[in-house]
C-alpha cells in the first residue's frame, strides 16, 4: 500500500536498547503482547525490510524514560515488594532520562526509530 515513491517511518521498542538488555528476560515494558506482537532491533527490522522489498533510509533511536519506570515497577511487583517500594521505584523516571540519553548516544535508546522506502529494483518475497 505504499506508493511508489512514499516512505515510511516505524517508531518500535528496541530490543536493541539497554533497557531490553536489563530487564528484557521478563519486566521490560516492551512487553505488551496486545500491543506489540512482534519485536525489533536494527538487525531484525533490516530483515524484515529486505523481505518485504524495502530498505532502510536511516535508523536512530529515541529516548523512552518512561519504559524504566513502568520496567522497574513490573519488576517490583513480580518479586513482591512492599507497595511503598513498588511507588518509589515509580519515581525513578528522572533517573530513566539521565540513563537514556546515555543509551542513545550508544544507539541503545528505548525507541527504534526507522525510515523505510521501497528499494530500488527489488520486490517483495512474500
Amino acid at each position: 500500500m505504499l506508493a511508489p515513491e512514499g516512505r515510511i517511518v516505524v517508531v518500535t521498542h528496541n530490543t536493541d536498547s539497554l533497557q531490553f538488555a536489563l530487564f528484557g528476560g521478563r519486566h521490560w515494558s516492551g512487553y505488551e503482547f496486545s500491543r506489540h506482537r512482534n519485536l525489533f532491533g536494527i538487525a531484525s527490522l533490516q530483515a524484515l525490510a529486505r523481505k518485504t522489498g524495502l530498505e532502510i533510509v536511516s535508523v536512530t533511536t529515541a529516548s523512552n524514560p518512561e519504559g524504566w519506570r513502568r520496567s522497574l515497577r513490573n519488576l517490583g511487583t513480580d518479586w513482591a515488594f512492599p507497595g511503598y517500594l513498588v511507588r518509589a521505584l515509580a519515581v525513578t523516571a528522572l533517573a530513566g532520562r539521565a540513563v537514556e540519553a546515555f543509551a542513545r548516544l550508544r544507539k541503545r535508546g528505548g525507541f527504534l526509530v526507522a525510515e523505510l522506502r521501497h528499494a530500488p529494483g527489488r520486490r517483495s518475497e512474500t
